[in-house]
């Protein structure tokens, strides 16, 4: 089966954008591992590991590396991948830069995931040429990674806490 995109195409555009995707639930969150793929079972994944220090786009792993100017929120940055997400997205600011990479909230809503109701934020991430859509929600963090427009592949957590969820976030899986 082809869904328009190949594996190649999917970590060349990652590996020139910013990471973050859709959410479910299970015990790899607490332990600093998440890990984000499509529905096709052939598909790509992309998964996060910050005790290792380990960002992997299917079999290549890089290094992780906490950013040295992002003084408020969380970010990471890899060979690969850039992940910059403020602590308050609702303090008015739209736009942010980090590590090479423009962030811009493009739009908030609220949304039903798993049967809760949550604020979502689709943030743009470009770099040069290339741009990727993050869905993210302060309070069960990064819930889908998604192409900009009708090609590429979105990529879905397999916890119900994505990275970079609020502290209560577990409390709600159970």
């Amino acid at each position: 089966m082809n869904f328009g995109v190949n594996v190649k195409t999917i970590v060349t555009i990652l590996a020139l954008a910013v990471v973050m995707p859709a959410v479910v639930a299970t015990a790899a969150d607490r332990d600093g591992y998440w890990s984000y793929r499509t529905i096709h079972p052939d598909g790509p994944e992309l998964s996060i590991d910050t005790k290792s220090n380990t960002l992997s786009i299917g079999d290549i792993s890089y290094e992780l590396r906490q950013c040295t100017n992002f003084d408020d929120g969380v970010c990471f940055t890899s060979n690969a991948i850039s992940i910059a997400l403020p602590g308050a997205l609702d303090s008015g600011e739209s736009t942010w830069t980090a590590n090479g990479y423009h962030f811009r909230i493009e739009s908030h809503s609220e949304e039903s995931f798993f049967g809760q109701r949550v604020v979502v934020y689709a943030i743009s991430a470009k770099k040069k040429t290339s741009e990727i859509t993050l869905y993210y929600s302060p309070r069960r963090g990064l819930l889908a990674i998604g192409p900009v427009g009708s090609k590429g592949s979105l990529l879905l957590s397999s916890s119900y806490c994505g990275f970079a969820a609020d502290s209560t976030c577990a409390e709600l899986a159970q």
